[in-house]
């Protein structure tokens, strides 16, 4: 049997598409109630990055768990798009799917809502990467999410 990852050759005659999927449950833990983040990065059709783990501070809601998720994607997005922009290689704006359409509005929404105070700093560092057209986010059915 084998076992690892199988990379499939790209052609650099186009922009690579970076694409990344992230997710979260939502107090699942029965003995602190913190959610569990999971993502998967894709990079044209090979997955480059994929890890679970758990939220550093315990979610009040379903979005700010997901929010929080996406938080988390969006720097390790961060470091890959200045590790391609260094090495001169040409990508698109790196995608972010989440199954919550409230963390997606948050994300692309200028007016800040006392019902987000509590997670300022994961909105506003998001929100910066969106506006700076670094990375978008979109809404994509709980079917099609990868990284559930």
């Amino acid at each position: 049997m084998f076992h690892g990852l199988l990379l499939q050759p790209t052609y650099v005659t186009k922009p690579l598409v970076i694409r990344a999927f992230c997710d979260a449950d939502w107090a699942s833990d029965v003995d602190d109630r913190r959610s569990t983040s999971g993502t998967a990065i894709l990079f044209d059709p090979n997955l480059i990055s994929s890890w679970s783990r758990k939220q550093k501070v315990t979610a009040r809601s379903s979005t700010e768990a997901k929010y929080r998720s996406i938080a988390q994607i969006s720097t390790e997005l961060t470091w890959i798009h200045t590790l391609l922009t260094e090495l001169q290689v040409s990508f698109t704006t790196p995608v972010i799917f989440c199954d919550n359409q409230s963390a997606v509005s948050i994300a692309h929404n200028p007016v800040f809502h006392s019902r987000t105070k509590h997670m300022k700093i994961d909105v506003f560092f998001v929100r910066e990467k969106i506006w700076a057209k670094q990375l978008t986010s979109v809404h994509v059915p709980t079917l099609d999410q990868w990284a559930a």
